[in-house]
């Protein structure tokens, strides 16, 4: 049998994407991650970018970390968000955050790869959900920008992982 490029190409990838799935499922940490896609890389402060989860084990100790995706030419150094947390009795929070995407001299401080950076940001650690049910957390862009419109803001995601610490 005559192989071609592209079904050599399709040997590979195959087995390396069910690969990949795999290792992905073999996080055990993870307890909840999902991305939202911004459309047109262009996050207007009316909308909100939101996240739900069920939390079933309140014993546990959790990290929560945000996931932004941004074009290198994202206008600033920094990002200021506003965190809206809904609880299962119906209580909500609000917090303020600031998080750097650039150092004074302007090097990213995340992985970039050509012209996108991805940046991780850790929002609480070892935190501990004090009931048991579903929770949401709203974000919103806290840039002062005559327009409203924050540009390439490409992804934003939440994870909440398992904490590996010791914290009681």
């Amino acid at each position: 049998m005559k192989f071609y490029p592209s079904d050599k190409l399709k040997l590979f990838i195959i087995p390396a994407m069910l690969m990949a799935g795999f290792l992905a499922g073999c996080d055990k940490n993870r307890i909840f991650e999902e991305f939202k896609e911004i459309p047109e890389y262009k996050w207007d402060k009316k909308d909100t970018i939101g996240f739900e989860t069920e939390i079933k084990d309140t014993n546990l100790a959790y990290n929560m970390i945000l996931n932004v995706r941004n074009g290198e030419n994202y206008p600033y150094r920094n990002l200021f968000l506003f965190l809206h947390t809904g609880y299962p009795d119906g209580r909500i929070s609000q917090d303020t955050m600031e998080f750097y995407f650039y150092e004074e001299a302007g090097r990213p401080l995340g992985k970039c790869s050509g012209d996108i950076c991805n940046n991780s940001f850790l929002l609480s650690e070892n935190v501990r959900f004090d009931q048991a049910g579903n929770y949401s957390f709203k974000f919103v862009h806290g840039m002062r920008r005559e327009d409203g419109i924050l540009p390439y803001i490409m992804n934003l995601g939440l994870r909440i992982e398992k904490s590996t610490g010791t914290e009681e």
